[in-house]
C-alpha cells in the first residue's frame, strides 16, 4: 500500500518539485550559455518528463535560447567520417525531414550515410557506440540494426552485470523511449528491469561514503534510477536510498559532481544533468516536443 501511494505520488501531475531539483534546474538554467554544444538536448530531456508546468516552463525558456546555438552547418561525410561525426549528420538529415523540406537532397544524403553506417558498424564497433547511433539512424529510417543490438545488450547485461553493460542496458530504455517521448512497453522489458533492481541492490550495497565521493557512481546511479522509472518501476528499499544518497551529493550551489568546469566543462553539467533527471517525478504522460527536431523548440 506505501509503495503504491509512493508511485502514484511519483507519477502526479500536480506534484510539488522535488527541492534538489529545482535548485538543479536552477544552476543548469544560469549556464546555459555556457552549456557545451549539444547538450542544450538535455534541457528539451528535462522539459518533457518535468511533471511541474513552473520547471517545464523554465526548462523549455532554456531550450529555446538555446536553440539559434546549435550549429547550422552541413557535416561533411568523407570516407574517413567517425562515428562521432556520422551521428551528427544523422541528426541533421533528421533535421530535413522532421522540417518537410528538400525531398530529394534528404534521400540522396540517406543513401550516403547507409554506406558509411555499413562501413564503421561493419568495423566492429562495440555495443555501447552502435545503441544510440543505431537509433539516431532509425529516425532516417536506416535503423534496421538497433534491434539486435539491443538483444545483444540485454543478453550481456543479464549476466555479467558489469558498469559498462549497465549503462549499455538503461540507455535500451532510454532509446525505447525515444528520450522520455513515451514509456517503453514494460511489459516486454521484464528482464531489463530484473538486472536494473540487481543493479540497484548492488549499488545500495557499496560504501555510502564512497558514493558521495565518486561522481562516476552517482551518474550510473542516476541512469538506473531514470531507466526504473521510466519501466514504471515502483520504488523498493534500495531505490530509495539510492535517491537519498544522490541528494546527499549534490553541491550547495545546486549541481553535483566536483570537477572544475575549467578542466572539464562537460563533466558537472552531465552529473547535474543527469541526477535532475534521476529525482525529478515523471508525469502520466510526458509533454510532447520532439526533442530531437529544432522546429520545435523556436
Amino acid at each position: 500500500m506505501i509503495l503504491a501511494l509512493t508511485l502514484a505520488l511519483a507519477t502526479s501531475a500536480t506534484a510539488a518539485p522535488d527541492p534538489a531539483v529545482a535548485r538543479g534546474v536552477d544552476w543548469l538554467v544560469a549556464r546555459q550559455d555556457a552549456l557545451p554544444v549539444g547538450f542544450d538536448k538535455f534541457y528539451r530531456y528535462l522539459y518533457r518528463l518535468s511533471a511541474d508546468d513552473a520547471l517545464a516552463d523554465r526548462l523549455y525558456g532554456a531550450a529555446v535560447r538555446a536553440n539559434p546555438k546549435r550549429p547550422r552547418t552541413v557535416v561533411p561525410l568523407g570516407a574517413g567520417v567517425t562515428l562521432p561525426g556520422l551521428q551528427a549528420a544523422i541528426e541533421q538529415l533528421y533535421q530535413v525531414r522532421c522540417s518537410g523540406t528538400d525531398s530529394v537532397g534528404y534521400e540522396r544524403q540517406r543513401q550516403v550515410l547507409r554506406g558509411h553506417r555499413d562501413r564503421l558498424f561493419g568495423a566492429g564497433l562495440p555495443a555501447n557506440q552502435r545503441i544510440v547511433t543505431s537509433f539516431l539512424l532509425r529516425k532516417v529510417d536506416l535503423g534496421e540494426g538497433y534491434e539486435a543490438v539491443a538483444s545483444e545488450i540485454r543478453r550481456d547485461a543479464l549476466g555479467v552485470r558489469s558498469p559498462l553493460e549497465i549503462l549499455m542496458l538503461t540507455h535500451v530504455v532510454f532509446t525505447r523511449s525515444d528520450y522520455f517521448a513515451r514509456y517503453p512497453d514494460a511489459a516486454a522489458m521484464l528482464p531489463e528491469a530484473e538486472a536494473l533492481r540487481a543493479a540497484s541492490r548492488s549499488f545500495a550495497g557499496e560504501d555510502a561514503g564512497a558514493f558521495l565521493r565518486n561522481p562516476g557512481t552517482q551518474d550510473l546511479v542516476g541512469e538506473v534510477l531514470s531507466a526504473r522509472k521510466l519501466l514504471r518501476m515502483a520504488p523498493d528499499a534500495t531505490s530509495v536510498e539510492l535517491e537519498r544518497r544522490l541528494r546527499l551529493a549534490q553541491n550547495p550551489d545546486g549541481s553535483w559532481g566536483s570537477e572544475d568546469l575549467a578542466s572539464c566543462p562537460t563533466c558537472k553539467v552531465h552529473h547535474t544533468l543527469v541526477a535532475v533527471q534521476a529525482l525529478a517525478a515523471y508525469p502520466a504522460t510526458f509533454r510532447a516536443r520532439d526533442a530531437w527536431c529544432d522546429a520545435d523548440w523556436r
